[in-house]
């Protein structure tokens, strides 16, 4: 069998490469390498293979793409370090209450909008309230839900947030209803936007108001100069920073396809980018150019989103014996090329809360197994290697983004693993902001995406019943998991927290309201000319102000 799959993921490469997007705009040598292009000599550029949803408002920001530019130009009140600690960025420093439900926030000071207005506590109640608003639908408002009052207010009940109160210009209290103990990574670092551009938008009609969607006015190093919907953003920087003037003077974000971006990498045509292929071929081919290789460890997971919904994937003996019939090992020796691990839970295997392996069930790779668990139940009958449900032949589609090579190639070896069970699963590639709308809307049946957190194990916006309509995709309802995860954010114990936790990693593990695939090691590719740039995974820009290019 792993004879057979091998076949078949080679066959998926070679038409990945026959079928793979050409770029028109660029001009091609007659040994494949592409001509130089001009470009400034202070300016970096970076390689994307989605392009961002074009929406540049750090509250309605819809996917990691959008935030790549939302970092540059807008900040939160604090972030995480490559330390795993966390660091002030528009607050200096804060403190917690004894009764540890209070953060006081302590701006800091002299930081001006790229407009040259101050920026001040009033911005911070602004930016909440209106991710609160009742007519807000962006995703942002699961963030900030834990705060004293704000419930009311979103409701349309009160006129102010009681959690939330300005001593003066730079200092903001925020209460939370309870124990809070992701108050940091939730709500600190929500990114801040000015109030003195927002407060006059409708934001009933806030989509038809593109001046405001695409200007960017932060406080960030960058801001956004120029836009050509699906080639590139390009950001210039903001001399006024309050860390210092940014040492490069322009960023260009280029969007293109992932082969697109090895070539111009490997060329000296792109100073960062994403690695779309761990291929041992593929890293000699930047090792042999010069190009640094960093290798990021994630604390995340690549994973095949069920719709819970379904009437067929509503069942958890059927998620259960749709993992077994996926070989998740050969996907990360094949395809990702050992990079990575097979994944059963939302936890990584050195997570702190963990539990013990054999708590776990790992799914071992068996279809007959999983075709037996699937017949067992009465609705399910195999014949003539089909298998119906309910006297209809089981038809799955399976949605996935463009851009990310093993993603894609995953989608063809499901198909084949699941069509050993008698599933026709039907493939459809999309862009991947389409993607995001048709999960969040629960317009489809399967999807492959990946997901992950920071540093707190809180995972309630992904699994949470109040998150179904935020970023709870599966759209999975547990009574029990919503009890543990609601217990597991009003308590800063951290022995206490480990055992919830635990109970949460293995009631997910058991109810598999999503397919767990692998956890990866992602490759960041960067120019022998970039200096100063440090890569970890919870910041794409750490500290940019400071990157420079060597002479």
């Amino acid at each position: 069998m792993k004879r057979r799959l091998g076949i078949i993921i080679l066959a998926t490469l070679m038409l990945f490469t026959v079928g793979c997007e050409v770029n028109k705009n660029r001009i091609e040598m007659p040994d494949n390498r592409i001509v130089k292009e001009a470009v400034h000599d202070n300016e970096l550029r970076y390689g994307l293979w989605s392009a961002p949803s074009g929406v540049f408002a750090p509250q309605y920001e819809k996917s990691d793409y959008d935030d790549i530019i939302m970092s540059l130009a807008y900040e939160p009140l604090v972030m995480i370090n490559p330390s795993n600690e966390y660091e002030g960025i528009l607050a200096e420093r804060w403190t917690l209450s004894e009764d540890q439900k209070t953060m006081t926030f302590f701006l800091r000071k002299n930081v001006k909008w790229h407009d040259g207005e101050p920026f001040t506590a009033n911005d911070v109640l602004f930016s909440l309230k209106y991710i609160a608003h009742p007519q807000y639908d962006g995703e942002k408002y699961v963030n900030i839900s834990a705060i004293e009052g704000i419930e009311d207010y979103h409701n349309g009940n009160s006129i102010h947030i009681k959690g939330i109160e300005i001593v003066d210009d730079l200092t903001i209290k925020i209460t939370t209803k309870a124990v809070y103990a992701p108050v940091l990574e939730q709500i600190g670092d929500i990114k801040i936007f000015p109030e003195h551009i927002w407060k006059d938008v409708d934001i009933e009609h806030v989509y038809e108001n593109e001046a405001v969607l695409t200007t960017t006015i932060g406080t960030g190093p960058y801001t956004v100069e120029s836009v050509t919907p699906n080639q590139d953003i390009r950001l210039v920087r903001y001399s006024n920073y309050w860390g210092g003037e940014p040492k490069i003077e322009r960023i260009a974000v280029q969007i293109m396809s992932s082969e697109t971006a090895q070539i111009k990498m490997i060329n000296g045509q792109l100073d960062v980018m994403q690695i779309a292929s761990m291929a041992p071929n593929d890293l000699q081919l930047y090792e042999d150019a010069g190009v640094r290789i960093e290798k990021i460890n994630y604390n995340s997971f690549q994973n095949m989103t069920l719709n819970t919904e379904n009437r067929i994937l509503k069942n958890t003996y059927v998620r259960q014996a749709l993992t077994m019939a996926i070989d998740r090992e050969s996907i990360v020796e094949t395809l990702i090329f050992g990079y990575g691990n097979v994944s059963n839970t939302v936890y990584k295997q050195d997570s702190w809360v963990y539990p013990e392996d054999y708590k776990i069930n790992k799914y071992p790779y068996n279809p007959d197994r999983a075709l037996r668990k699937l017949i067992s139940n009465p609705d399910f009958v195999y014949k003539e290697n089909v298998l119906y449900y309910e006297n209809e032949p089981v038809v799955l589609s399976l949605i996935y983004p463009s851009g990310n090579k093993a993603r894609e190639l995953s989608a063809s070896v499901i198909q084949e693993n699941l069509s050993r069970i008698g599933i026709d699963v039907v493939l459809t590639k999309v862009e991947f902001n389409d993607l995001l709308d048709l999960m969040r809307t629960g317009q489809y049946e399967m999807a492959l995406i990946g997901n992950g957190f920071a540093l707190d194990p809180d995972v309630s916006t992904m699994f949470s019943t109040d998150s179904i309509s935020f970023r709870n995709y599966s759209r999975f309802s547990n009574e029990k998991l919503d009890q543990l995860l609601d217990m597991g954010v009003t308590t800063l114990d951290k022995l206490e927290r480990q055992q919830i936790y635990e109970e949460v990693a293995i009631l997910i593990n058991k109810q598999m309201p999503i397919i767990f695939l692998y956890n990866w090691t992602e490759g960041r590719a960067i120019s022998a000319r970039l200096r100063g740039a440090e890569f970890y995974p919870y910041n794409y820009f750490y500290r940019v102000h400071e990157w420079y290019f060597e002479e």
